[in-house]
């Protein structure tokens, strides 16, 4: 234990969220990135709403919205970040450069420990909130420095600013080293995991694109990390931890309108598609709606048009075969709707809220047995921030609350489900099936908010306090192992497929499945209490270093009655660009 305190601390003072420097107008800046909260910041000032709540985002989108910000009415804070924002937009040089033709690269070190007391209780980044079942992590990761390589060696080609590659080969541990250890864990290779060195890359992604003025118009790709909203918990619509293998993103933006196309590829041969648009009509409000299809199976051009609403082609009832149909009702297919609306009714204060759907049954569609066992599959999300300029930087307190409901993002099945869930077997960091949710990484069943204060001075400094307390029912990705006693190979967690399935078997369930449809928390409730102290100091504008401490203490502890359990949890971090 005392090796790897020193390992850490060394590791801090030797180099030290994401050191994206800009090279092109089409690169790509990941979400987190502390460019957002800047431009956030200044609008707020402003009293207006933006559309840069997605991620990730190019530099020519960021940009053109840049431009719309008036430095003079800014206030003394605000002129501080203005300055280190334009700052941000110069370019960095590249190594060649023919003719606009160029090519850098760069190393990038980033060391991470984290530590906690009880592994009864969960990594405050890989918890279901309740049981997640044998062998299941679900995991927030993603994107974070807990997934974090402790060396990335980005190759970077732009042509003309218009067209932008981006591969980033790493070595060191893989992305799910924090995942597997009781205790402690670091990306950094000691002693018998020395051995843990790849190359292959984590991230790639490439645009081509130009901005005309006053919009433009782009065309992106990548492997994960797509994010619609600003949130503190993680957005109920898609976010960033959600883990897919490819995306591609057709991508028309303006300061007032915007309209964005995307596929997913989840797995192999299972595809998401969606589409959204958001309008800020006045200055100060910002609305936004999405369509999505999750399919389980081949590629289809159908789902690409944007002039026709998703449901129009009655998917639902088209991929399941006969015995499926008997069984589970729907396969291979998921419908999904959601819309947002950002308010900021005065300087320094946001409202915003948002809504997801997978399944609802109007009244008109309840008329029988079968019907009343389709559950309400939806999910809320409100918050409030205000943020006061102070000295170089901003105060912001922020309150938000959300609720699932005990089938929200869940279907029949787990291949139509907006879940990925995928084997992690490789030695020495064979985490078992890791999963994530398409939106909140408190998944389904979930009723909690979270209470926080930060202090920030963009590319400076921030810290943080934060108190989470989050509800949540049994219901998780363990749903996923829950099969059919009878029939062993046929999944049994659905009140439709048990209804269906019971009724083969002479079983009458109407009324077992009839209270399955409750938008109650299901059975034993679990109670997370968490409060958290982070920070994160930049040394100069190519090193930092981070931390976070968390004090967890849960009531019904992986939805067991009556068992409490608490511990503390440490994170050390640092970042260093050698360009």
């Amino acid at each position: 234990m005392k090796k790897i305190i020193q390992l850490l601390i060394v590791s801090v003072l030797f180099s030290a969220l994401s050191f994206a420097q800009v090279y092109s107008a089409q690169q790509a800046i990941p979400a987190g990135h502390w460019i957002y909260d800047a431009l956030y910041y200044m609008n707020l000032e402003q009293k207006k709403s933006s559309t840069l709540d997605n991620a990730p985002l190019t530099v020519s989108e960021l940009y053109l919205n840049f431009q719309q910000i008036d430095r003079e009415s800014l206030s003394e804070a605000g002129k501080v970040i203005y300055e280190t924002a334009e700052s941000f937009f110069e370019r960095k040089k590249f190594l060649f450069d023919f003719n606009g033709a160029k090519f850098t690269a760069n190393a990038i070190l980033n060391p991470v420990g984290v530590i906690r007391t009880n592994p009864d209780v969960d990594w405050t980044y890989a918890s279901a909130y309740t049981d997640a079942g044998t062998n299941y992590v679900s995991t927030s990761a993603m994107g974070t420095v807990y997934t974090e390589p402790v060396a990335v060696f980005p190759f970077i080609l732009d042509f003309g600013e218009i067209a932008y590659i981006s591969v980033e080969p790493y070595a060191g541990a893989g992305p799910f080293w924090s995942l597997t250890s009781d205790f402690y864990a670091t990306n950094i290779p000691t002693g018998n995991n020395g051995a843990e060195f790849f190359m292959w890359p984590l991230n790639a992604n490439a645009s081509i694109g130009k901005c005309f003025g006053g919009w433009g118009a782009e065309l992106n790709v990548g492997r994960q990390g797509l994010e619609v909203g600003r949130t503190q918990t993680g957005s109920i619509l898609y976010n960033s931890t959600f883990q897919t293998d490819f995306y591609a993103q057709l991508n028309l933006y303006s300061p007032r309108i915007k309209y964005t196309m995307d596929v997913a590829q989840v797995d192999i041969s299972r595809f998401y598609y969606m589409h959204s648009a958001e309008i800020v009509p006045f200055s100060w409000l910002k609305l936004g709606i999405l369509e999505g299809t999750l399919v389980d199976g081949d590629f289809e051009l159908r789902y690409l048009n944007p002039l026709l609403f998703m449901h129009a082609f009655s998917g639902w009832r088209q991929y399941a075969s006969d015995d499926e149909k008997t069984n589970y009702g729907e396969a291979h297919y998921c419908a999904y709707f959601g819309w947002s609306f950002d308010i900021t009714p005065c300087k320094y204060l946001r409202i915003y809220g948002m809504y997801a759907q997978n399944e609802i049954q109007s009244s008109v569609e309840l008329n029988n047995d079968e019907d009343y066992s389709v559950p309400d599959s939806f999910a809320y999300q409100l918050g409030t921030e205000v943020s006061l300029p102070v000295g170089e930087g901003y105060l912001t307190s922020a309150l938000e609350g959300i609720y699932t409901t005990p089938f929200c993002y869940l279907k029949q099945t787990q291949a139509a489900s907006l879940a990925r869930v995928r084997e992690n077997s490789d030695a020495p960091y064979a985490a078992g099936r890791i999963a994530s949710w398409i939106g909140t990484p408190f998944g389904p069943d979930a009723l909690g908010g979270e209470l926080s204060a930060k202090y920030e001075v963009p590319e400076k400094f921030n810290a943080g306090l934060k108190y989470l307390f989050m509800a949540h029912g049994t219901n998780s990705f363990g749903l996923f192992n829950t099969k059919n006693p009878n029939h062993e190979e046929l999944e049994y967690y659905y009140p439709q497929a048990i209804y269906l399935q019971d009724k083969e078997d002479g079983i009458n369930s109407a009324e077992k499945t009839r209270a399955m449809r409750s938008n109650s928390l299901t059975e034993t409730v679990q109670y997370t209490n968490r409060i958290t102290l982070s920070g994160e100091y930049y040394f100069m504008r190519n090193l930092s270093a981070g931390g976070a401490a968390a004090y967890t203490f849960v009531l019904n502890n992986k939805g067991h009655g009556g068992e409490f359990a608490h511990g503390l949890e440490f994170t050390v971090n640092a970042k260093y660009s050698i360009f």
